[in-house]
């Protein structure tokens, strides 16, 4: 692992959010115009609902 690959900011690359139900699952997909085509959407699993309450509060 190098620099680059830890601090993409600081070369100058925009950092990429992944949708956090799917990464519970082992997908990585891209958050941006993700949440209405979430397959997890509305799991219940354990991490889901984890998910789910950090948003709430």
């Amino acid at each position: 692992m190098n620099i680059e690959e830890i601090l993409p900011e600081l070369f100058g690359e925009k950092r990429v959010y992944y949708c956090q139900r799917c990464l519970n699952h082992g997908l990585e997909i891209k958050r941006k115009n993700h949440k209405l085509e979430c397959v997890y959407r509305f799991c219940t699993c354990n991490d889901c609902q984890y998910v789910f309450m950090a948003v709430v509060r």
